[in-house]
């Protein structure tokens, strides 16, 4: 890497992890499947994306609102799928359970970081 710090080579990857949540929250994501939405936002809603977020100078509230925003498409979609119920798959509480059950210092299986 010439020119770069190390530094900023750690920022630009923070924000391409960004990134790509945002990505799978359009749908967009290179492996876009069904579990993906919800490893992107629970991503989102991590202390670590706030962090990144602090660290890149980037508006976190932003940041999470338009996650929650393209969340919301997502559940509505599927919504419609189960006859304009609620999708049981999906909820912010389950989201946020899962993330919770993981442990500090422990990699995280899924695809942020």
């Amino acid at each position: 890497m010439q020119g770069h710090s190390k530094a900023d080579g750690y920022r630009e990857l923070m924000g391409s992890v960004i990134a790509r949540a945002v990505d799978d929250l359009k749908g967009i994501g290179p492996r876009c499947g069904k579990k993906e939405p919800d490893l992107a936002m629970a991503f989102i809603l991590s202390e670590d994306c706030e962090a990144f977020c602090l660290e890149l100078g980037v508006n976190y509230n932003s940041v999470r609102e338009k996650a929650a925003s393209l969340y919301r498409r997502i559940i509505g979609k599927e919504g419609q799928e189960y006859g304009g119920k609620n999708c049981p798959r999906r909820s912010l509480f389950r989201l946020k359970r899962v993330h919770k059950r993981q442990r500090p210092g422990k990699p995280n299986s899924g695809s942020y970081g």
